[in-house]
């Protein structure tokens, strides 16, 4: 994308240097993305972290978190 648009590597640091045309791009990537993940919890027989992810995404967000911290935790005490 970003060559189709004319932007060298390393030109835009974060979305908010983006040309318009990037940005608006790089939202309808993420609305998709975020489609195909609720449908893949669904698919995994967990509607309620589809639920989550699509209604509340900063509760998801800290749950997630929460779990990567536990998984860590155990992988240093040896038990992950």
């Amino acid at each position: 994308m970003k060559r189709h648009i004319g932007i060298k590597k390393g030109e835009i640091r974060s979305g908010k240097d983006a040309p318009p045309e990037w940005r608006s791009l790089n939202q309808k990537w993420n609305a998709i993305a975020d489609k195909i993940t609720a449908v893949t919890f669904r698919q995994y027989g967990e509607p309620e972290m589809a639920e989550m992810f699509a209604n509340d995404r900063h509760g998801f967000d800290g749950l997630m978190s929460e779990g990567r911290q536990w998984f860590q935790r155990n992988k240093r005490k040896g038990n992950g």
